[in-house]
C-alpha cells in the first residue's frame, strides 16, 4: 500500500537535513499506527491530537518555529489539526500545509529568508 503522504514527509525531512545540517528538524508521530493501549499511554504522556507532522524549532526574527502539516496532493486537514493550527499561530509560531516536496522547500526557504529580503 503507497503512502503519498508519507513519501512526501520522508522526501522533505532528507532535502531539509542536506540543506540545512546544522538546523534542526522533529517529527510529530501522531500518524503512528500503535494498539489501543499504546495510544493510552501516548495520550497520558503529553501527545496532542492534531498536532502537525513536523516542527524545526529554528527561531527567526518573526516567529518562534515552523510547524508543517503533511498532506497528499488531495489530503484535507481535520477539524483537530484546524484547532492546533489557529492556537500556534496565535502563540508566534509559522503554521504551513505542504502537499508536496516542493511546497515544502518553498516555506523553508521563506521561513528562513530575513525579513528585509522576503
Amino acid at each position: 500500500m503507497k503512502h503519498p503522504e508519507s513519501e512526501i514527509q520522508q522526501n522533505a525531512v532528507e532535502w531539509f537535513k542536506l540543506q540545512y545540517p546544522k538546523k534542526l528538524i522533529a517529527a510529530s508521530q501522531n500518524g503512528a499506527r500503535v494498539n489501543i493501549r499504546q495510544a493510552v499511554t501516548l495520550k497520558k504522556e503529553g501527545l496532542l491530537r492534531g498536532l502537525p507532522d513536523l516542527f524545526i524549532p529554528e527561531p527567526t526574527d518573526k516567529y518562534h518555529g515552523l510547524w508543517v502539516e503533511m498532506k497528499s496532493p488531495k489530503g484535507r486537514t481535520t477539524k483537530h489539526q484546524d484547532d492546533i493550527i489557529l492556537k500556534m499561530i496565535e502563540r508566534g509560531y509559522m503554521v504551513s500545509i505542504c502537499r508536496s516536496l516542493g511546497e515544502f522547500q518553498e516555506v523553508v526557504r521563506y521561513y528562513f529568508k530575513p525579513l528585509s529580503r522576503r
